[in-house]
C-alpha cells in the first residue's frame, strides 16, 4: 500500500522537473515593467487579489490598467502569449499535488488564468492594439488557444472598428444555437461598431430577445452606430414603453443618440438640464472652476456672473455645501441652452464617448444643441458629474 504515494510523488516530482526544465529552455518573452514588477504581475494581481487580505494593496484595478496603458502596443506580445499559453492548468494541477504530496509547505493559491488576464489587458487597452488584429484572428481560426472560440471573439471586439474584418466570424458565431455564443456576439458587434448595413439588422433582431443582458448589448451596440443605426427607429418605440423600467431608459437614451427629431416626436425630452443630484462629487467640480483648472474650467468659469462665482468658491471651500448653489446651476443651464460650447482647442484632451462624436458631427441645433453642450460638459468632467442616463427620468416621460 506504501508503493502508491511513492508512486505519486516520483510522479508530482517527475511533473515539476518537466516544467522546471521548459521554463529553462523556453524562458518567456521579456515583458514591460511598471514600478519594477512585470506586466503579469499587475493583471493577476487585479483579477486575483484586488483587495484580498494580506496582499499588495497596489494590485487593484487602476494598477493593473496604468500598467497596461503605461506599455500600450508594447504590452501586446505578452498579451497574445498569455492567451497562447496551454500550460497554465497543467502547472495548477502539479503544485495542487504537490501540496496534497507534503512536497510544498502551503496549499497553493489558484492564480488567475493568463486568458483572463489578457482578455483584461485588450480590454484596457482597447483601440490601441489593433495591431494585434492578424495574430488574434489566426489564433482565432486555427484554435490555438484554450480560451473557448465564442469567448476569443469578445477578446477581438475589444479593438473596435478596427476589428471590423472579423465581423463574418462573429455573425457565424451569432447564429449558434448556444446562448452564451450569442450574447458574446452580440456584445463583439456593438464593440466594433462596423458595417452597419450587415450588423444593424443584426442587433434589431436581439432587441425582441427576453433575456435583459442581450437587449441591453443590443442597444448599447445602436448607440455606438449612432445615425447609422435609424434603420432601427420602428423596433425602439415600443421599448420606450417596456415593462422593464431599465430598458425602456436605455431605449429613450439609444434613439436620442440615433434620431433626435424621432425623439422629439415620440414625446420625450432630448436633453436633461443640471440639477443638484448631478454633482456626485461637487467640491471637485467646485475646485476645478474656481482654480481655472483646464481650458474648459477656464470657458465656464468666465461665462458665469459675480454672484454664481462666489457661490461657486463658498462651494469648493465648504464641507457640508453640497449642493450646487441655484445662481451657478441657471447659469450654466443658459449655457448649455447655445450656443455650442466646442472648440477643438478647448477640448483637445477630452475623450468623447461615441454618442458626443456622432452628435456634434451632425453640428444640431435647438434641442439638440443643448443635448451636445450637456454632453461636452459631462465627458469634460466625467468624474464629477453625473451622465444623464445614470439615473431615473422624470416623470413625465
Amino acid at each position: 500500500m506504501r508503493r502508491r504515494p511513492i508512486l505519486l510523488s516520483g510522479l508530482a516530482l517527475f511533473a515539476f522537473l518537466m516544467a522546471a526544465g521548459w521554463l529553462w529552455w523556453h524562458p518567456p518573452a521579456p515583458e514591460p515593467l511598471y514600478r519594477g514588477k512585470p506586466l503579469t504581475y499587475w493583471l493577476e494581481g487585479a483579477l486575483n487579489f484586488d483587495g484580498a487580505p494580506g496582499e499588495s494593496p497596489d494590485r487593484t484595478i487602476d494598477r493593473a490598467k496604468e500598467a497596461v496603458l503605461g506599455a500600450g502596443t508594447n504590452a501586446i506580445p505578452t498579451l497574445l502569449r498569455l492567451l497562447r499559453d496551454k500550460h497554465w492548468l497543467y502547472k495548477q494541477k502539479a503544485l495542487g499535488l504537490a501540496y496534497r504530496l507534503n512536497l510544498a509547505s502551503a496549499p497553493h493559491q489558484a492564480q488567475s488564468p493568463p486568458q483572463l488576464q489578457a482578455d483584461f489587458g485588450f480590454q484596457i487597452l482597447g483601440p490601441r492594439a489593433s495591431a494585434a488584429l492578424p495574430a488574434l484572428l489566426k489564433i482565432y481560426d486555427e484554435n490555438l488557444s484554450p480560451m473557448p472560440r465564442e469567448r476569443l471573439v469578445s477578446v477581438i471586439g475589444h479593438l473596435g472598428p478596427a476589428a471590423r474584418v472579423a465581423i463574418p466570424r462573429i455573425l457565424d458565431q451569432w447564429r449558434s444555437t448556444n446562448f452564451d455564443a450569442e450574447l458574446r456576439a452580440i456584445r463583439a458587434l456593438a464593440d466594433i461598431h462596423a458595417q452597419p448595413n450587415l450588423v444593424v439588422p443584426v442587433l434589431v433582431s436581439a432587441l425582441t430577445n427576453s433575456d435583459q443582458q442581450m437587449r441591453f448589448a443590443a442597444l448599447f451596440g445602436l448607440r455606438n452606430f449612432g445615425s447609422g443605426a435609424r434603420a432601427a427607429v420602428p423596433a425602439l418605440l415600443p421599448l420606450l414603453r417596456d415593462p422593464d423600467l431599465s430598458v425602456g431608459i436605455d431605449a429613450e437614451e439609444t434613439l436620442k443618440c440615433i434620431d433626435l427629431d424621432a425623439a422629439e416626436r415620440s414625446g420625450l425630452e432630448v436633453y436633461r438640464l443640471f440639477s443638484g443630484i448631478d454633482f456626485p462629487n461637487p467640491a471637485s467640480f467646485a475646485r476645478k472652476l474656481t482654480l481655472r483648472f483646464d481650458a474648459i474650467s477656464i470657458y465656464l468659469y468666465g461665462r458665469l456672473s459675480e454672484t454664481a462665482r462666489r457661490d461657486v468658491a463658498l462651494w469648493s471651500g465648504s464641507t457640508q455645501y453640497s449642493w450646487a448653489p441655484e445662481s451657478f446651476l441657471r447659469e450654466l443651464n443658459e449655457i448649455i441652452k447655445g450656443p455650442s460650447i466646442y472648440d477643438a482647442q478647448r477640448f483637445a484632451t477630452v475623450g468623447f464617448r461615441p454618442e458626443t462624436q456622432t452628435l456634434l458631427a451632425a453640428n444640431p441645433r435647438g434641442a439638440g444643441l443643448t443635448r451636445l453642450n450637456r454632453l461636452l460638459i459631462e465627458d469634460a468632467y466625467p468624474r464629477e458629474i453625473q451622465f444623464m442616463r445614470n439615473h431615473h427620468p422624470p416623470t413625465n416621460y
